[in-house]
């Protein structure tokens, strides 16, 4: 088609030939405010429907396990209807007031052809974003995720399952633009307007037993939310006061996902970092120092439970970014709920660890135009807003020290004021 180009068409056709699909792009993105609306076209001969129907639907397909460990009678599949619609047959064309422009000059250069039925989508806010997770080494088939499918079919009823010849499908991804401000992501946790301002930042402390003194970990990122591609620097501060020795530093930045239905959590990590500089800290010494972590997807795509986003052909595979659902309840559908944090953990010996952790956001490049004010000019983004924790006592679980990139499971809950607030982030973080 003149005029039309590849970036802004995409065509497909159902084996008979009878169904064309037209959509003007494959990735339909949730501002929070409004979602992008799903406008297309479909083409289909009246001479082909007879005493059939023609229906569009979008569907949600959600495979929270491998499809190598189906039971006989048993799927880990659920597919649910998101919309259902008849297009045909209609009394007349729609009015081209009602139309947008790229549906007009599509029907202008098809013509005046009968069995023209465009359509119009609207996904309510909230929708989960596509998302897939690795699967192990020599697992095969398909793999586990969410992934969404515009379909189109002749039909007698909405409910019959339709005929492969006679029927188009065409994948689609859900995307979320990124959060206007972490501010916003953190609206609501912390009612207390005289919290101090800052980057996000926690002080955590640890006596042992028997031993006088305590060794402090004082931990702040240089920003809130990092973009793909973009490195983090964790700042930190050690004060060891008692009669132990700090031998190792090891530093991470952890993926944490979740089922959204299910209970339990995933952490794995996307950045690992070990060192001896510095060390060992001897007891009455400190140590301050800035540690650079750059997640990248390229060496741990292939990661036992990493989520990603899955690329539609001639696009990037992508981090998953931090879901974000202030609108509605994620809980109750099916999603796949991700966040992230940095860690810091000190080796002082056998069972005698210290380990601190904050919450970061992950997004990607901003997908729509910056907001501006009734003057035209750009509007300043709001300083985001955040809390230096309290010294507590942590205890975190032990890690895996033969394989940095082990994947970790959360076994207990954590009994420390950290670790709760951490958890609270993270749950407001994934709604």
């Amino acid at each position: 088609m003149a005029g039309l180009g590849q970036a802004n068409l995409h065509k497909k056709a159902s084996p008979n030939g009878e169904i064309v699909i037209y959509l003007p792009k494959r990735d339909f993105i949730d501002h929070y405010t409004y979602f992008d609306s799903i406008d297309g076209i479909a083409v289909v001969p009246p001479g082909a429907c007879f005493s059939r129907r023609l229906f569009v639907q979008v569907l949600l397909h959600f495979r929270y396990a491998a499809e190598a460990e189906e039971f006989t009678k048993y799927s880990f599949k659920k597919t649910v209807v998101l919309h259902s619609e008849e297009l045909h047959p209609k009394e007349e064309l729609p009015d081209g007031e009602n139309l947008n422009k790229w549906q007009q000059s599509v029907i202008r250069r098809i013509g005046s052809v009968p069995g023209i039925c465009p359509f119009k989508i609207e996904l309510p806010v909230g929708t989960p974003p596509s998302l897939q997770v690795q699967q192990a080494n020599g697992v095969q088939g398909e793999p586990c995720g969410l992934t969404y499918e515009l379909l189109s079919y002749l039909g007698t009823d909405a409910s019959v399952e339709p005929e492969a010849r006679s029927s188009v499908r065409m994948s689609f991804r859900v995307l979320q633009a990124p959060p206007p401000s972490p501010t916003a992501v953190l609206k609501g946790l912390w009612a207390d307007e005289e919290m101090p301002v800052g980057p996000p930042a926690t002080c955590v402390s640890r006596q042992f037993l028997l031993t006088p003194g305590r060794v402090q970990i004082e931990m702040n990122l240089d920003k809130p939310a990092l973009r793909s591609g973009e490195r983090l620097i964790m700042s930190v501060a050690i004060s060891n006061t008692t009669n132990k020795t700090v031998k190792k530093i090891k530093c991470k930045l952890l993926q944490c996902s979740e089922m959204s239905f299910a209970s339990g959590k995933r952490r794995v990590p996307i950045a690992t970092l070990t060192t001896q500089e510095g060390c060992p800290i001897l007891p009455g010494s400190s140590l301050q120092r800035n540690f650079t972590l750059f997640p990248n997807l390229a060496m741990i795509r292939f990661k036992e439970g990493l989520v990603y986003e899955a690329a539609l052909k001639g696009q990037p595979e992508k981090l998953a970014a931090t879901t974000c659902f202030p609108n509605s309840n994620p809980r109750d559908g099916f999603a796949i709920l991700v966040s992230y944090v940095a860690r810091i953990k000190l080796y002082l010996g056998p069972m005698q660890d210290i380990a601190a952790e904050v919450p970061f956001i992950l997004t990607h490049a901003p997908s729509s135009p910056v907001p501006t004010g009734d003057d035209g000019k750009p509007v300043a983004p709001v300083k985001p807003k955040f809390v230096r924790l309290v010294s507590v006592e942590n205890t975190l679980d032990k890690e895996d020290e033969d394989d940095p990139f082990a994947i970790e499971m959360d076994s207990k809950p954590k009994e420390n004021l950290a670790d709760t607030i951490a958890g609270q982030l993270q749950t407001l973080l994934s709604f």
